[in-house]
């Protein structure tokens, strides 16, 4: 007898969860409305991104090319982590878009995390209704829209997938292994697609941990076979998983090591702890939380949250974490009430997310840092609480599902269950001083500096207990539903009724975290016009002075700009009216770029602010994985360097100023904006694109080279790392002072420069050195390319007239997209097989058995 269910079954069995996910759809498409009405939400990150990839994108759209360099901020830096597209070769890419189901931005990313959530509670046998309960949770946690209003788009989406490989995992070892392995292919591609390693890596902890759980459970009941094909085969699910990212995975492997997150060069000051390699322990940690802060889960205002009293130790605060008091309640009773192995790896990873959030270093903190690979390459520890995020609807949903199917006995341990989070909260209000500080001690704590303690103390009382109280109510109704929902099930009670109780609860959550998430995106507020989204910033005076200034130098540049505003006119969908007059001020600007080649410096914020990058190259920028070298530079040279103008800008006057400031010359910045409303400095002290040395010292190590260039007056004058000292053999110091090096031709990654030297000479360039892919040659023959001042590109040219060429060729990244295509193909492959080998009864428990 077939066990397929009849058409009439199966439309019963089905019809439910797709009203729930209907209902899934409506929730994500209602909280964003405003991104179907032709409006997309402000995002600072975006349109960072935005600035900082023009330069990229706009050479894209008239060449059709990918530039793998960009000269768009901090003086040049690869595009791998910058606007370098691979989605055409990335099977991942193409399953988020299925996924993202065709709603706009960020709406779409909303969705994909409540999607994600209700498969991974409805593949461990939930019902709609609890499914929808959890999904509703998690795609509502703040976590996910602080960080969408924050542009962090790739993070959410990275942890909206996080579910989807949970369930692909936990299907694998429950119910059908190829299933399994289909979704856990399908979802880890799809993650690793939005490009945030940090959450991928983080949640190999929660893999990792119920993979052991498992493990020791088939292996205790006499099935050590099937655990170890069902992990052998899930381990390949994400080797084939990772293939199709190949293109982008690759690059960056290959780029982290000359980032921040590579090896430190200089030795620190004294006193000064730095890590050997990856990111400074301050740095990591400097947004972490305090001990209590984690609270925030289940008490978004535990410690003021985006208040302007907010107490907690993080530098800044946009917002609590909340993942709802009524989830964490359930999922507090889940541990204790449930029996199921998965209990405790929930359990561990929970205490680990916990400590590792803190800010404060514990012994664990320190030991993850130091001797757990990969951990200290991210920041932020506290992001690590996501993974509670994705515990509950694993927890929750197993536990409401033992309660409607009468698994949950009314007894003294469901008492101590319900009552733990309740005891809990009664305590946090009751004694609120008792168990938590209301003074900040990282950051000035301005409410005691402009109220004085104790009336700060006051109002912060006044948030926190608000809140505690809040979060008290809801537990309490969350509990009583629980004990309800138990005690009708022992008393024999309709399934229709205990899935009645089930749904009111869902309907409360849903409210108590829309509320929440509202505190942090109102409906009306943050939502800009689709154009202004697309083109984030205008030209301010500063801006326009610059550009009439290059019209006003080359004749060629005015050319320049009237083709590019007919090419962006002629590409752009609709009429460019008044409102949309930013993008052909922004097409200006790219005209500028194509045939002039300058930095500008910004002091407001040089080296945290992209915006500068939208209209010009700039010495600035904002990135997390910039170069170590440049970073370096930044740190002991260039923002000394800022400081000492401005102080004798103000002293000296401004020809003195600019004198000071001989590496910025270096970087060939020719304006310097000190407000973009106020005409830019011009700045007469800048070299230009290339220019030959005068005269040099050699420097032996990293150390050497900085204190060089700390102590450097003359511009003109090199520094040389010992190991390019044959290189100079035979170039006498001055000889080739009449020299001249002009930039004829350039794109992002390639240069061409017209050479004269009477003597054979160092020429250094204004472009930042980089140890993998640039190529140079003179007059076609192939020449060694010299790093000098620490982090700037040189090269000795013989006497005469020369034509040098640069450009960054990497086969590398050409190869990692072929074997990204060929991976796409054998992504869908196992995925569409493994799901009809499901299909067709294979890969059972029964089976693999």
């Amino acid at each position: 007898m077939s066990d397929r269910l009849h058409p009439a079954q199966l439309l019963r069995a089905v019809l439910p969860h797709v009203m729930a996910i209907v209902v899934l759809m409506v929730i994500a498409g209602t909280f964003y409305k405003k991104s179907f009405d032709g409006y997309r939400l402000r995002m600072p990150d975006i349109e960072h991104h935005i600035a900082t990839t023009k330069e990229v994108n706009d050479h894209r759209d008239r060449t059709g090319e990918q530039a793998l360099w960009t000269d768009s901020q901090f003086g040049g830096m690869p595009t791998f982590q910058l606007g370098m597209r691979t989605s055409d070769v990335n099977a991942g890419s193409w399953l988020g878009r299925i996924l993202r189901m065709g709603f706009p931005r960020p709406a779409d990313h909303l969705l994909v995390a409540l999607l994600c959530a209700y498969l991974l509670a409805a593949v461990l046998g939930c019902g709609p209704w609890i499914s929808a309960l959890v999904a509703i949770g998690f795609g509502l946690s703040t976590i996910n829209i602080l960080y969408l209003g924050a542009g962090h788009a790739a993070k959410v989406m990275s942890i909206a997938t996080l579910p989807g490989i949970l369930a692909g995992v936990l299907v694998a070892y429950r119910r059908n292994l190829w299933l399994g392995a289909g979704l856990a292919a399908a979802f880890t591609a799809v993650n690793l697609s939005a490009n945030h390693l940090q959450m991928t890596y983080y949640l190999a902890f929660l893999v990792g941990g119920i993979g052991i759980a498992e493990t020791v459970r088939l292996v205790m009941s006499g099935a050590a076979r099937r655990a170890l094909v069902t992990g052998g085969v899930l381990l390949a699910a994400a080797g084939i998983a990772l293939i199709p990212n190949g293109a982008l995975i690759k690059p960056t492997l290959d780029y982290t090591p000359h980032t921040t997150r590579g090896e430190v060069l200089l030795t620190p000051a004294a006193g000064v702890e730095v890590a050997d390699t990856g990111l400074d322990k301050d740095y990591i940690l400097q947004y972490s939380m305090g001990r209590g802060e984690w609270w925030s889960i289940m008490v978004p205002d535990i410690k003021g949250g985006n208040n302007p009293l907010y107490w907690g130790e993080q530098l800044f605060s946009g917002g609590a974490f909340y993942f709802g008091a009524i989830l964490m309640a359930l999922f507090m009773a889940s541990l204790v009430l449930r029996r199921d192995v998965l209990r405790w790896p929930m359990l561990v990873v929970a205490l680990l997310a916990i400590v590792l959030s803190w800010r404060d270093t514990s012994g664990l903190t320190d030991f993850f840092l130091e001797h757990v690979p990969g951990f200290a390459k991210f920041r932020d520890t506290k992001m690590m609480l996501m993974l509670i995020q994705c515990m509950l609807p694993i927890g929750v949903g197993l536990l409401l599902k033992d309660v409607t199917a009468g698994k949950v006995e009314w007894n003294r341990k469901l008492f101590v269950a319900a009552g733990i989070p309740v005891a809990l909260l009664l305590m946090f209000g009751a004694m609120p001083t008792v168990f938590f500080d209301f003074e900040s001690h990282v950051r000035p704590d301005r409410a005691v500096e402009q109220l004085g303690a104790a009336r700060a103390l006051e109002q912060r009382l006044e948030v926190f207990s608000a809140d505690v109280w809040r979060s008290f109510g809801l537990v309490l109704v969350a509990m009583a539903g629980l004990l309800a929902a138990v005690r009708l099930r022992a008393s024999g009670a309709r399934p229709m009724v205990i899935n009645g109780l089930i749904g009111f609860m869902a309907l409360v959550t849903m409210m108590e975290m829309h509320s929440v998430a509202r505190r942090y995106q109102p409906a009306d507020r943050g939502w800009v016009r689709t154009v202004e989204y697309k083109y984030p910033y205008t030209a301010a005076a500063a801006d326009n002075a610059i550009l009439a200034d290059r019209v006003r130098r080359n004749p060629a540049v005015q050319q320049a700009i009237e083709a590019e505003v007919e090419r962006v006119r002629a590409a752009y969908p609709g009429r460019i009216g008044k409102r949309e007059q930013r993008v052909l001020d922004a097409a200006k600007f790219s005209g500028l770029q194509t045939v002039d080649h300058f930095r500008v410096l910004n002091l407001r914020g040089a080296f945290s602010d992209a915006s500068v990058s939208y209209l010009h190259r700039s010495v600035g920028g904002y990135h997390g994985a910039k170069l170590r070298r440049y970073q370096d530079l930044i740190e002991r040279v260039l923002q000394p360097e800022q400081q000492q103008f401005a102080a004798l800008a103000n002293s000296a006057g401004m020809d003195a100023a600019l004198a000071a400031m001989p590496v910025h010359a270096m970087l060939n910045a020719q304006y310097i904006i000190y407000d973009p409303a106020q005409q830019p400095i011009p700045n007469g002290e800048a070299l230009g694109n290339a220019w030959f040395a005068n005269g040099w010292s050699m420097a032996d190590g990293a150390d050497a080279e900085m204190a060089a260039m700390e102590s450097l007056t003359d511009s003109r004058r090199a520094v040389v790392p010992e190991v390019h000292s044959d290189a100079l053999a035979g170039v006498l110091p001055g000889a080739a002072n009449g020299g001249r090096a002009e930039l004829v031709s350039f794109t992002p990654d390639a240069q061409e420069y017209r050479v004269s030297t009477p003597a054979k000479g160092l020429l250094v360039f204004s472009e930042v050195h980089y140890p993998e892919g640039w190529q140079l040659t003179i007059d076609g023959v192939p020449a060694d390319l010299l790093r000098v001042n620490y982090a700037l590109r040189g090269v000795v040219v013989p006497a005469g007239e020369h034509s040098v060429e640069m450009a960054f060729v990497l086969p590398s990244v050409q190869s990692a997209r072929t074997m990204a295509s060929l991976g796409s193909g054998l992504l869908l492959l196992f995925v569409f097989g493994s799901l009809a080998m499901a299909f067709l009864g294979r890969g059972t428990v029964e089976e693999i058995n």
